[in-house]
């Protein structure tokens, strides 16, 4: 019998399952590397991620549910487009989901019978029964035999306040839920943990509403970014989704340049930088191309100045010169005569 599960629930990943992460940087074919990076056709127990700029179309019958892919489910979250051609089928193993993600859509070309999605020899999706299956304000997935939550996550939430990040969450249930991880990142991509936070449940189960909080006192300068990690008892874990801060502080760093105009060579002087931090300073044309850069740590001169003289005459005309220090960006306009 053909079925399909739709569970509404927020994204979740399966991390200690599903294995390498590939992500699509182009609109075209599941079946060619160039699709991908890394530059690799997916394989059965990967994670597919495709963005929401991207359609991937299935171009071809994929079987990644056979011989030795039986035992690697296989996850693939879609904000773009999964699209399907001429009666392609996406054979997937025990255990594998695709989560459809706000905005994100499985469709298919005519639509026909032939067109489908099975998991563990199960129809999930047919191009002829179900139609464009389209992701709402939160997660559809499609699976033969469902996810069990081991939380319902209502909120999880981050927010600068008074130079430090205040980091909220709440949870609707839990099952068999141990503790929360907070992990933070300086590009929302690379996690560290930050702190663990034991469940409230009692024994980790609740239906009742929860709710918890941490307090970041070292917050990273600029944009720094937070994730949520749920462990059970069992071991198992799942990653929740990724906020972000901007905690781009107001500084008293100042810089000048002289003399400005100029005929090519001039000093940047600049004040207000705390302890020794490398200091980047950048020269660019009116279009956005770098004509000349440096780099210096604020301790290693005693002066603040710092002379710029580049090796190769500087064309008249206007240009923009950038002081980066800390992840604090300052632009001057100069004017070369």
């Amino acid at each position: 019998m053909k079925r399909i599960l739709l569970i509404v629930c927020l994204f979740v990943v399966y991390s200690n399952i599903f294995a390498t992460v590939i992500t699509a940087k182009a609109t075209a074919g599941w079946g060619s590397p160039t699709t991908w990076s890394p530059a690799q056709v997916p394989a059965c127990g990967d994670t597919v991620v495709i963005p929401a700029a991207f359609t991937v179309t299935v171009d071809g019958n994929y079987d990644l549910a056979s011989g030795a892919c039986a035992s690697k489910p296989t996850a693939i979250i879609i904000y773009g487009e999964l699209y399907f051609t001429n009666n392609n089928s996406l054979d997937l193993a025990t255990g594998s989901a695709i989560y459809i993600e706000q905005g994100g859509t499985v469709a298919s070309q005519n639509h026909g019978s032939n067109t489908f999605i099975t998991v563990n020899g199960t129809t999930a999706w047919t191009g002829g029964n179900q139609g464009s299956t389209t992701g709402v304000a939160t997660t559809t997935s499609i699976s033969s035999g469902g996810i069990v939550q081991p939380i319902e996550l209502l909120s999880f939430t981050a927010d600068l306040k008074s130079d430090k990040v205040e980091i909220n969450w709440q949870t609707v249930t839990e099952t068999n839920n141990q503790y929360f991880t907070i992990e933070k990142s300086v590009d929302g991509s690379k996690f560290s943990e930050l702190t663990k936070v034991n469940s409230a449940a009692l024994k980790g189960n609740s239906t009742f509403l929860l709710s918890y909080q941490f307090i970041d006192e070292n917050p990273l300068s600029g944009a720094s970014y937070y994730r949520l990690k749920q462990t059970d008892y069992n071991g198992k874990f799942a990653y929740f989704n990724v906020v972000s801060v901007d905690n781009t502080q107001k500084r008293n760093i100042k810089f000048i340049v002289y003399p400005n105009p100029n005929l090519g060579e001039f000093t940047v002087n600049f004040s207000g930088i705390e302890n020794n931090h490398e200091v980047q300073i950048i020269l660019c044309d009116e279009l956005g191309k770098e004509v000349y850069s440096t780099s210096v740590y604020s301790n290693s001169i005693d002066s603040h100045k710092v002379n710029l003289t580049p090796s190769t005459k500087i064309s008249k005309g206007k240009y923009f010169c950038t002081l980066i220090v800390e992840g604090i960006r300052q632009t001057l306009p100069v004017l070369v005569n």
